[in-house]
């Protein structure tokens, strides 16, 4: 499983257009770590991650995530 600390080199950019024509070997590369940014008229509108770099994501701005972190800080800060 890839995480964020894993990050790809670059992130793919692709337009709608693209995406329709090759959404399959778009979904492919995500599965297989990249990460794609959607644009419409050259405007980024979407980008598109794997289901593993999602949760990793929605759980690292969780309530209970970001309580634990700040508490692990405070605890940190306090050692000599």
């Amino acid at each position: 499983m890839m995480s964020f600390e894993d990050e790809p080199e670059a992130i793919r950019e692709i337009n709608v257009r693209e995406l329709k024509s090759g959404a399959s070997r778009v979904l492919d590369g995500v599965v297989d770590g990249e990460r794609v940014i959607v644009t419409r008229h050259g405007h980024p509108i979407a980008v598109i991650i794997s289901i593993e770099q999602a949760i990793d994501l929605l759980l690292s701005s969780s309530e209970d995530f970001v309580r634990m972190r700040l508490r692990a800080r405070e605890e940190l800060d306090r050692l000599p």
